[in-house]
């Protein structure tokens, strides 16, 4: 199983893949513009609690 993540904005995109999974800053940094696009599809899924609270749990 994958460690977990941190979750953050996706505005915050470009700052947060500066980094490594341990801390370090990449060398040379990373150009989002200079990559690929590809296509994220996200399905629905149900929240046990609220919305907004990051403790809530997915079912099913």
């Amino acid at each position: 199983m994958a460690p977990p993540i941190e979750t953050f904005h996706p505005a915050r995109l470009q700052q947060q893949i500066q980094n490594h999974a341990n801390g370090k800053l990449r060398k040379p940094p990373v150009d989002l513009k200079q990559c690929e696009l590809k296509e994220l599809l996200q399905y629905e899924c149900d929240l046990r609690g609220p919305k907004e609270d990051p403790r809530s749990a997915r079912t099913g």
